[in-house]
């Protein structure tokens, strides 16, 4: 019998087959692979063929934010995969214990590796950085001996202040006043100080004309290219270099220039030396190379030869060239972020400046600083450790085992596998570093005035074992004479970004206060909130689509078909098993879309439309704020009163908003139809219409009845909101205006209206004054010196302080901080018009009836030609002459719309902001939480699309009296 099905098989599979079936079973298979390997690991989504490289495409704006959340998710390591036939495998680790034992406790099972040499085979050679076992060891022991003598130690000091008074201070004082990429000075200023120290010569980069030299950028090639090897499978690129084609024929010419420079040097300083008689006793080079030769000169069998001289200097070149340049980039970034760490490393300095006898005398040019004197500079060291911790210059690494092994807490890894371990990811796990690992706090490594290391393996920026770096002290002193000599006589100030764009240093640190608007002027006239409309509406659609999902499709039904596949139903009714292969594979990927949710808790990755954005709820914003206000300055209706109504009506009216704003996006054909059967977002705008429209009836309903049945209120005594005043003024009117359903229409405008855009507005001014403490510190200033005027101020609770119209008046700085705050950021970013003929504008446009007229306040604000060409910076100074504020023209400043419809609201919501500003700012400091992404949402209204996530200080009582 057995031997009859396997002869029949095939026969039943070729009548009953379709060719398309074959890869269509294929690919369900794999991903309901895919998803059960999904959920038995909890790590990234592992894909049929292509492995996790699709997981890291969807991600590889923001990777390492990404990656160090997986670890997290993952309690610090996950399994991952690459691309079928020369695709990589292995284990990504941000585990101290797992790193522990490859780089010390099994060191010899972990060597650098045959991939990793052989992708830097060409430009590293047997240098230290590319060598395992006896070739290591002993370069190892060399430059571990000659790094720290004394002499090196000197020489390499000597060589950083030369190059930092001679050219460093030189060219930023050339540069002072305008923006300059200090990410692009600070790495040539390293490649001429490695380049000094490990060859003895100058490369000549940091010359103030910022010149391109051919070694400088061979060697920038060199190690893109290199590192391209990594990215593309070995049979990829194997071919590619024989043939010297794409990246492979740029690393060969690249490699070329770096090695015949490399063997010049070496040919001649051999020639120097053997001449010089002072030179070969070591009295007059000091420099790495130099040194490596004279202590080859008397040996019999020589270790270093010229090959492997070339390639020890150029991996010492590569070691200190773009981390401790990187990791100054991101050290000045942080400090602009943290003013008062700045502060803190200047008292250090001028208390150590202090200590010298004749610094009256020292002109201030030449001033530098001694190794001692860098050694007392322990906050400063503090402060560099914890940048680099946060951004550590090299983020990731890995090691191969030589054999199978197992991690002490039971991981298994395959010989020829990869140990990927995260220096990005380790500073994000609270495990690690505490609840507060994501805040820049230098004050974690001081201890009782103390500077206190760290473990290697939990702070692993200089490696750790027996590979730990032997340039750490030399890098830290560079570093700390760098900043030191920057500080004491710059401020620094970083360029704002476009909003919409986190900060990432991808390739610059623009610094100075200024801002190329060019760009902008392309922006206004595509409008700019456009540019990320994709994202918001996929943030619309996951949630609505989530829900669906839950409602109807039932994930539990996918397994019992995909029995039913390969079973009974497979081959008998053959059309109607393709429908049920394609139901199928809607409901394995909804179920793999399920799976992810509940198992990682992060975004959800959905066939076809990708990853969606998810937004969560915001800590601080002023929604809830902006809806009681109004409602009850409308209809004095304190909606916490109906809890349950008045929440349903504040929801009913955010669906209203966005269902209402998506009949813009779509086409009038399409929302028609939807509107006519109720589909999709017209039934959730007909739903909540009703909502909005049922609350404000009711209202106006017993309003009128309120009214009439009280004589005081009828009269105007004792009811003053909107509502109440309109029914008031129609009540002897024989042809009334305003019908009930007016009265309801007219608040709900004026709710629309106020609700969104003061509190967005006022979302985005305490941003800017988070930004920009010296505003913060003048508005301060303004309402200290307003209730300085009181008579009685010392007898005053602070808790129930408050101001008068008079004093509010009185804020002329806070007014104008608040309408530049509104010119940066208008609530509502644009508008338009449709004219009923067609017209020409005075300057030749023609515009036909029916036609729309995008007016873009976000574009304008950053218009040269309108607000000259500081329009991108926060200066509230525009808005005030002689002490008094000056308002601009309304066509200018369209935040309150202008003309015949200027908002007749203004002035109650200048009251409303400035009365809440002075209020919050008398009694808290607010800081913007560190890392949160400030972005607009494209909505009628411009809202943050992360919320402002801020911590509130409570003020000193000595600061407010």
């Amino acid at each position: 019998m057995i031997i009859n099905l396997l002869f029949s098989s095939p026969r039943w599979l070729y009548s009953h087959l379709w060719f398309s079936d074959i890869p269509i079973a294929l690919f369900i298979l794999f991903v309901f692979n895919s998803i059960v390997q999904r959920v038995t690991t909890k790590g990234p989504m592992i894909w049929p063929v292509f492995g996790i490289l699709p997981t890291v495409a969807l991600h590889v704006t923001h990777l390492y934010e990404w990656g160090g959340e997986a670890l997290i998710k993952c309690g610090g390591s996950f399994y991952y995969r690459g691309m079928w036939m020369g695709g990589t495998f292995g284990i990504v680790t941000s585990d101290p214990v797992k790193i522990e034992y490859m780089l010390k406790t099994n060191f010899k099972n972990f060597p650098k590796g045959i991939a990793y040499k052989e992708r830097f085979d060409d430009f590293l050679g047997d240098g230290i950085f590319n060598a395992d076992d006896e070739l290591w060891r002993t370069q190892r022991r060399v430059a571990n001996s000659e790094m720290h003598s004394t002499r090196f130690i000197q020489f390499s000091l000597d060589s950083i202040k030369t190059l930092v008074h001679g050219k460093l201070l030189k060219l930023l004082e050339a540069k002072k006043g305008c923006v300059i990429d200090l990410q692009d000075v600070l790495l040539r200023f390293t490649f001429d100080n490695t380049c000094a120290v490990a060859f003895g010569v100058d490369s000549g980069c940091l010359d103030v004309n910022l010149p391109e030299t051919a070694f400088a950028k061979a060697f920038e090639k060199v190690t893109f290219a290199s590192l391209m090897r990594f990215l593309i499978p070995r049979y990829v690129w194997k071919p590619m270099k024989f043939f010297r084609l794409g990246f492979e024929k740029t690393l060969y010419d690249a490699v070329k220039i770096v090695h015949d420079f490399s063997e010049k040097t070496v040919r001649e300083r051999k020639l120097e030396l053997l001449s010089n008689k002072d030179s070969i006793n070591g009295t007059s080079r000091c420099d790495l190379l130099s040194r490596l030769i004279i202590m080859e000169q008397d040996k019999k069998e020589k270790f270093f030869t010229d090959k492997l001289l070339q390639d020890f200097c150029i991996s010492f070149i590569l070691a200190g060239r773009d981390t401790s340049s990187v990791g100054l980039s991101w050290f000045f970034w942080l400090i602009t972020k943290h003013p008062s760490v700045e502060t803190r490393i200047l008292d250090e300095i001028y208390d150590i400046l202090r200590q010298r006898e004749n610094l009256k005398k020292e002109n201030l040019e030449n001033l530098t600083f001694t190794e001692e004197e860098l050694k007392k500079m322990v906050y400063l060291q503090a402060a560099i450790s914890e940048s680099l911790r946060l951004y550590p210059p090299v983020s990731f690494d890995h090691k191969e085992p030589r054999e199978d092994d197992v991690f002490p807490d039971g991981y298994p890894i395959e010989k020829g596998a990869r140990v990927v371990y995260c220096m990005y990811g380790m500073a994000r796990m609270e495990t690690i570093w505490g609840k507060d690992c994501c805040e820049f706090k230098p004050e974690r490594w001081i201890k009782d005035g103390e500077f206190v290391s760290e473990s290697q393996f939990k702070y692993t920026v200089f490696n750790a074992g027996p590979r730990l770096c032997v340039g750490k002290k030399f890098a830290y002193t560079q570093m700390k004479l760098v900043v030191a000599s920057i500080l004491l006589r710059y401020r620094l100030k970083v360029v704002e970004d476009p909003p919409g764009q986190s900060i990432v240093m991808l390739g610059h640190l623009n610094v100075e206060s200024y801002r190329d608007v060019e760009n902008w002027k392309l922006l206004t006239k595509l409008g700019f909130n456009m540019i990320h409309f994709k994202q918001k509406m996929s943030g619309m659609l996951q949630s609505r689509t989530r829900c669906r999902i839950c409602g109807v499709f039932k994930p539990r039904n996918h397994l019992i078909m995909i029995f039913q596949f390969f079973s009974s139903d497979f081959g008998q009714k053959h059309a109607f098993c393709h429908i049920h292969i394609a139901i199928a594979l809607f409901y394995i990927f909804i179920f793999s879309v399920i799976l992810k949710r509940l198992t990682t808790k992060g975004p959800l990755i959905w066939p076809v439309f990708g990853m969606f954005p998810t937004v969560g709820w915001h800590v601080f914003d002023f929604y809830e704020w902006g809806t009681d206000t109004l409602i009850k300055y409308g209809r004095t209706i304190n909606y916490k009163v109906f809890t349950y109504f008045v929440s349903a009506f504040a929801m009913a009216f955010e669906k209203v908003t966005f269902a209402s704003l998506m009949r813009f996006l779509i086409p009038r054909y399409v929302w028609k139809p939807m509107k006519f059967f109720r589909l999709g977002f017209e039934k959730t705008l007909y739903d909540a219409v009703k909502i909005v429209h049922d609350f404000s009836e009711k209202t106006v309903r017993e309003r009128k009845l309120e009214l009439l049945s009280n004589k005081d209120s009828i009269n105007g005594t004792s009811r003053c909101d909107l509502l109440s005043r309109l029914i008031i003024m129609e009540k002897d009117k024989k042809e009334k205006f305003f019908t009930d359903k007016l009265l309801q229409d007219f608040c709900i405008s004026f709710i629309l209206a106020g609700r969104d855009t003061s509190s967005v507005g006022l979302s985005w001014f305490f941003w800017l004054i988070a930004k920009h403490p010296s505003v913060e510190t003048r508005i301060l200033d303004e309402i200290y010196d307003i209730l300085r005027q009181r008579e009685n101020l010392k007898k005053e609770n602070l808790e129930n302080l408050t101001f008068t119209e008079e004093e509010l008046k009185k804020m002329v700085y806070l007014q104008a901080a608040i309408s530049e705050s509104l010119r940066l950021y208008p609530p509502v970013s644009f508008d338009h018009k449709e004219p009923r003929e067609d017209d020409v504008f005075p300057d030749g446009y023609p515009i036909e009836k029916g036609a729309r007229v995008v007016y873009c306040m976000y574009g304008m604000a950053r218009m040269e030609t309108i607000w000259g060409k500081d329009c991108c910076e926060f200066k509230p100074e525009r808005w005030i002459k002689d002490g008094e504020f000056v308002s601009e023209s309304q066509f200018k400043y369209t935040v309150f719309n202008a003309g015949p419809r200027l908002c007749v609201g203004k002035k109650f919501a200048y009251t409303q902001m400035k009365l809440v500003v002075a209020s919050i700012l008398l009694r808290y400091r607010l800081k913007v939480v560190e890392g949160h992404k400030v972005c607009p949402k494209v909505t009628t209204t411009l809202y943050m699309k992360h919320g402002l996530l801020v911590t509130m200080e409570p003020r000193p009582p000595k600061f407010i009296i």
